[in-house]
């Protein structure tokens, strides 16, 4: 059966922020022929590994994520691959997304509702929260980001996180940290994301430890992003509009849903 292509239906504004900002083709033709490429160029680097999904959609993701640089885009769509079938206790999870319903109802990871200033998604995220394992709390992560990469503005504009570090234990910290290195590949080479800022609030000295060994492996750009607050949850307002963050961020914006999101990324 042949697959339907992909269409562009965002905004012309957005159209002009694919252009000018991630090297996007200007018409759907072209946008195909190079999806296109990037399929063949894919099976023919790597013929052992068989594509999860190979529709436009999927693959758009990886494009877009990567400023439309193919050979990038290769790479990064092969460790999205080889990660799923290496680190198995945690995908399995992944795959089965009734066993995240604990975690993802206490809300270790969601997002919030609206946007940031410059349009990026939010996505919070509360390490320790729900009582689990670390494994658990980061297979949340993985399914709360792609989630929200099915809304095409997400590719588009990035994300912006917060990591609310209330519930950081050591114990849990020094767990991250053993899995820091490989954490971080997932969110640095793997996911087909962009993520704009990473503002840090509440962190103590168990965050403090975890960051001094998960520093070690985080590229410069992303270091570069990350804002710490500690108490301060009033600053995070120089990035999200009051009325975007609830309550417990000490804004006016809707309180924390955690059920409607664990039901949205499980249904």
């Amino acid at each position: 059966m042949t697959q339907r292509r992909y269409k562009f239906t965002l905004s012309e504004e957005t159209r002009k922020v694919c252009v000018n900002n991630l090297n996007e083709p200007e018409n759907d033709e072209s946008l195909h022929d190079i999806i296109d490429r990037f399929k063949t160029n894919f099976s023919e680097t790597h013929p052992s590994l068989e594509l999860i999904r190979a529709d436009d959609a999927f693959l758009l993701r990886f494009l877009r994520s990567c400023h439309f640089d193919i050979a990038l885009s290769v790479k990064t769509l092969a460790c999205y691959h080889k990660l799923r079938n290496e680190w198995r206790d945690v995908f399995e999870l992944v795959e089965d997304k009734s066993k995240l319903e604990n975690v993802l109802k206490k809300g270790a990871a969601m997002s919030l509702t609206g946007l940031a200033k410059d349009k990026s998604f939010i996505l919070l995220k509360r390490p320790g929260i729900s009582g689990e394992t670390v494994k658990h709390f980061i297979a949340s992560l993985f399914v709360s980001y792609e989630k929200l990469l099915e809304e095409e503005e997400s590719q588009v504009y990035g994300f912006t996180v917060i990591a609310d570090m209330t519930n950081l234990s050591f114990r849990f910290g020094m767990q991250m940290a053993s899995l820091g290195k490989r954490f971080l590949k997932m969110l640095q080479e793997v996911l087909p994301i962009r993520i704009n800022m990473l503002l840090v609030v509440n962190e103590g000295f168990a965050f403090g430890a975890v960051f001094a060994v998960a520093s070690k492996f985080m590229r410069t750009s992303l270091r570069e992003k990350i804002k710490l607050h500690k108490g301060n949850l009033v600053g995070l307002q120089k990035f999200i509009d009051e009325d975007i963050l609830p309550p417990e961020l000490h804004g006016t914006g809707p309180a924390l849903d955690c059920e409607k999101w664990c039901n949205t990324v499980t249904s």
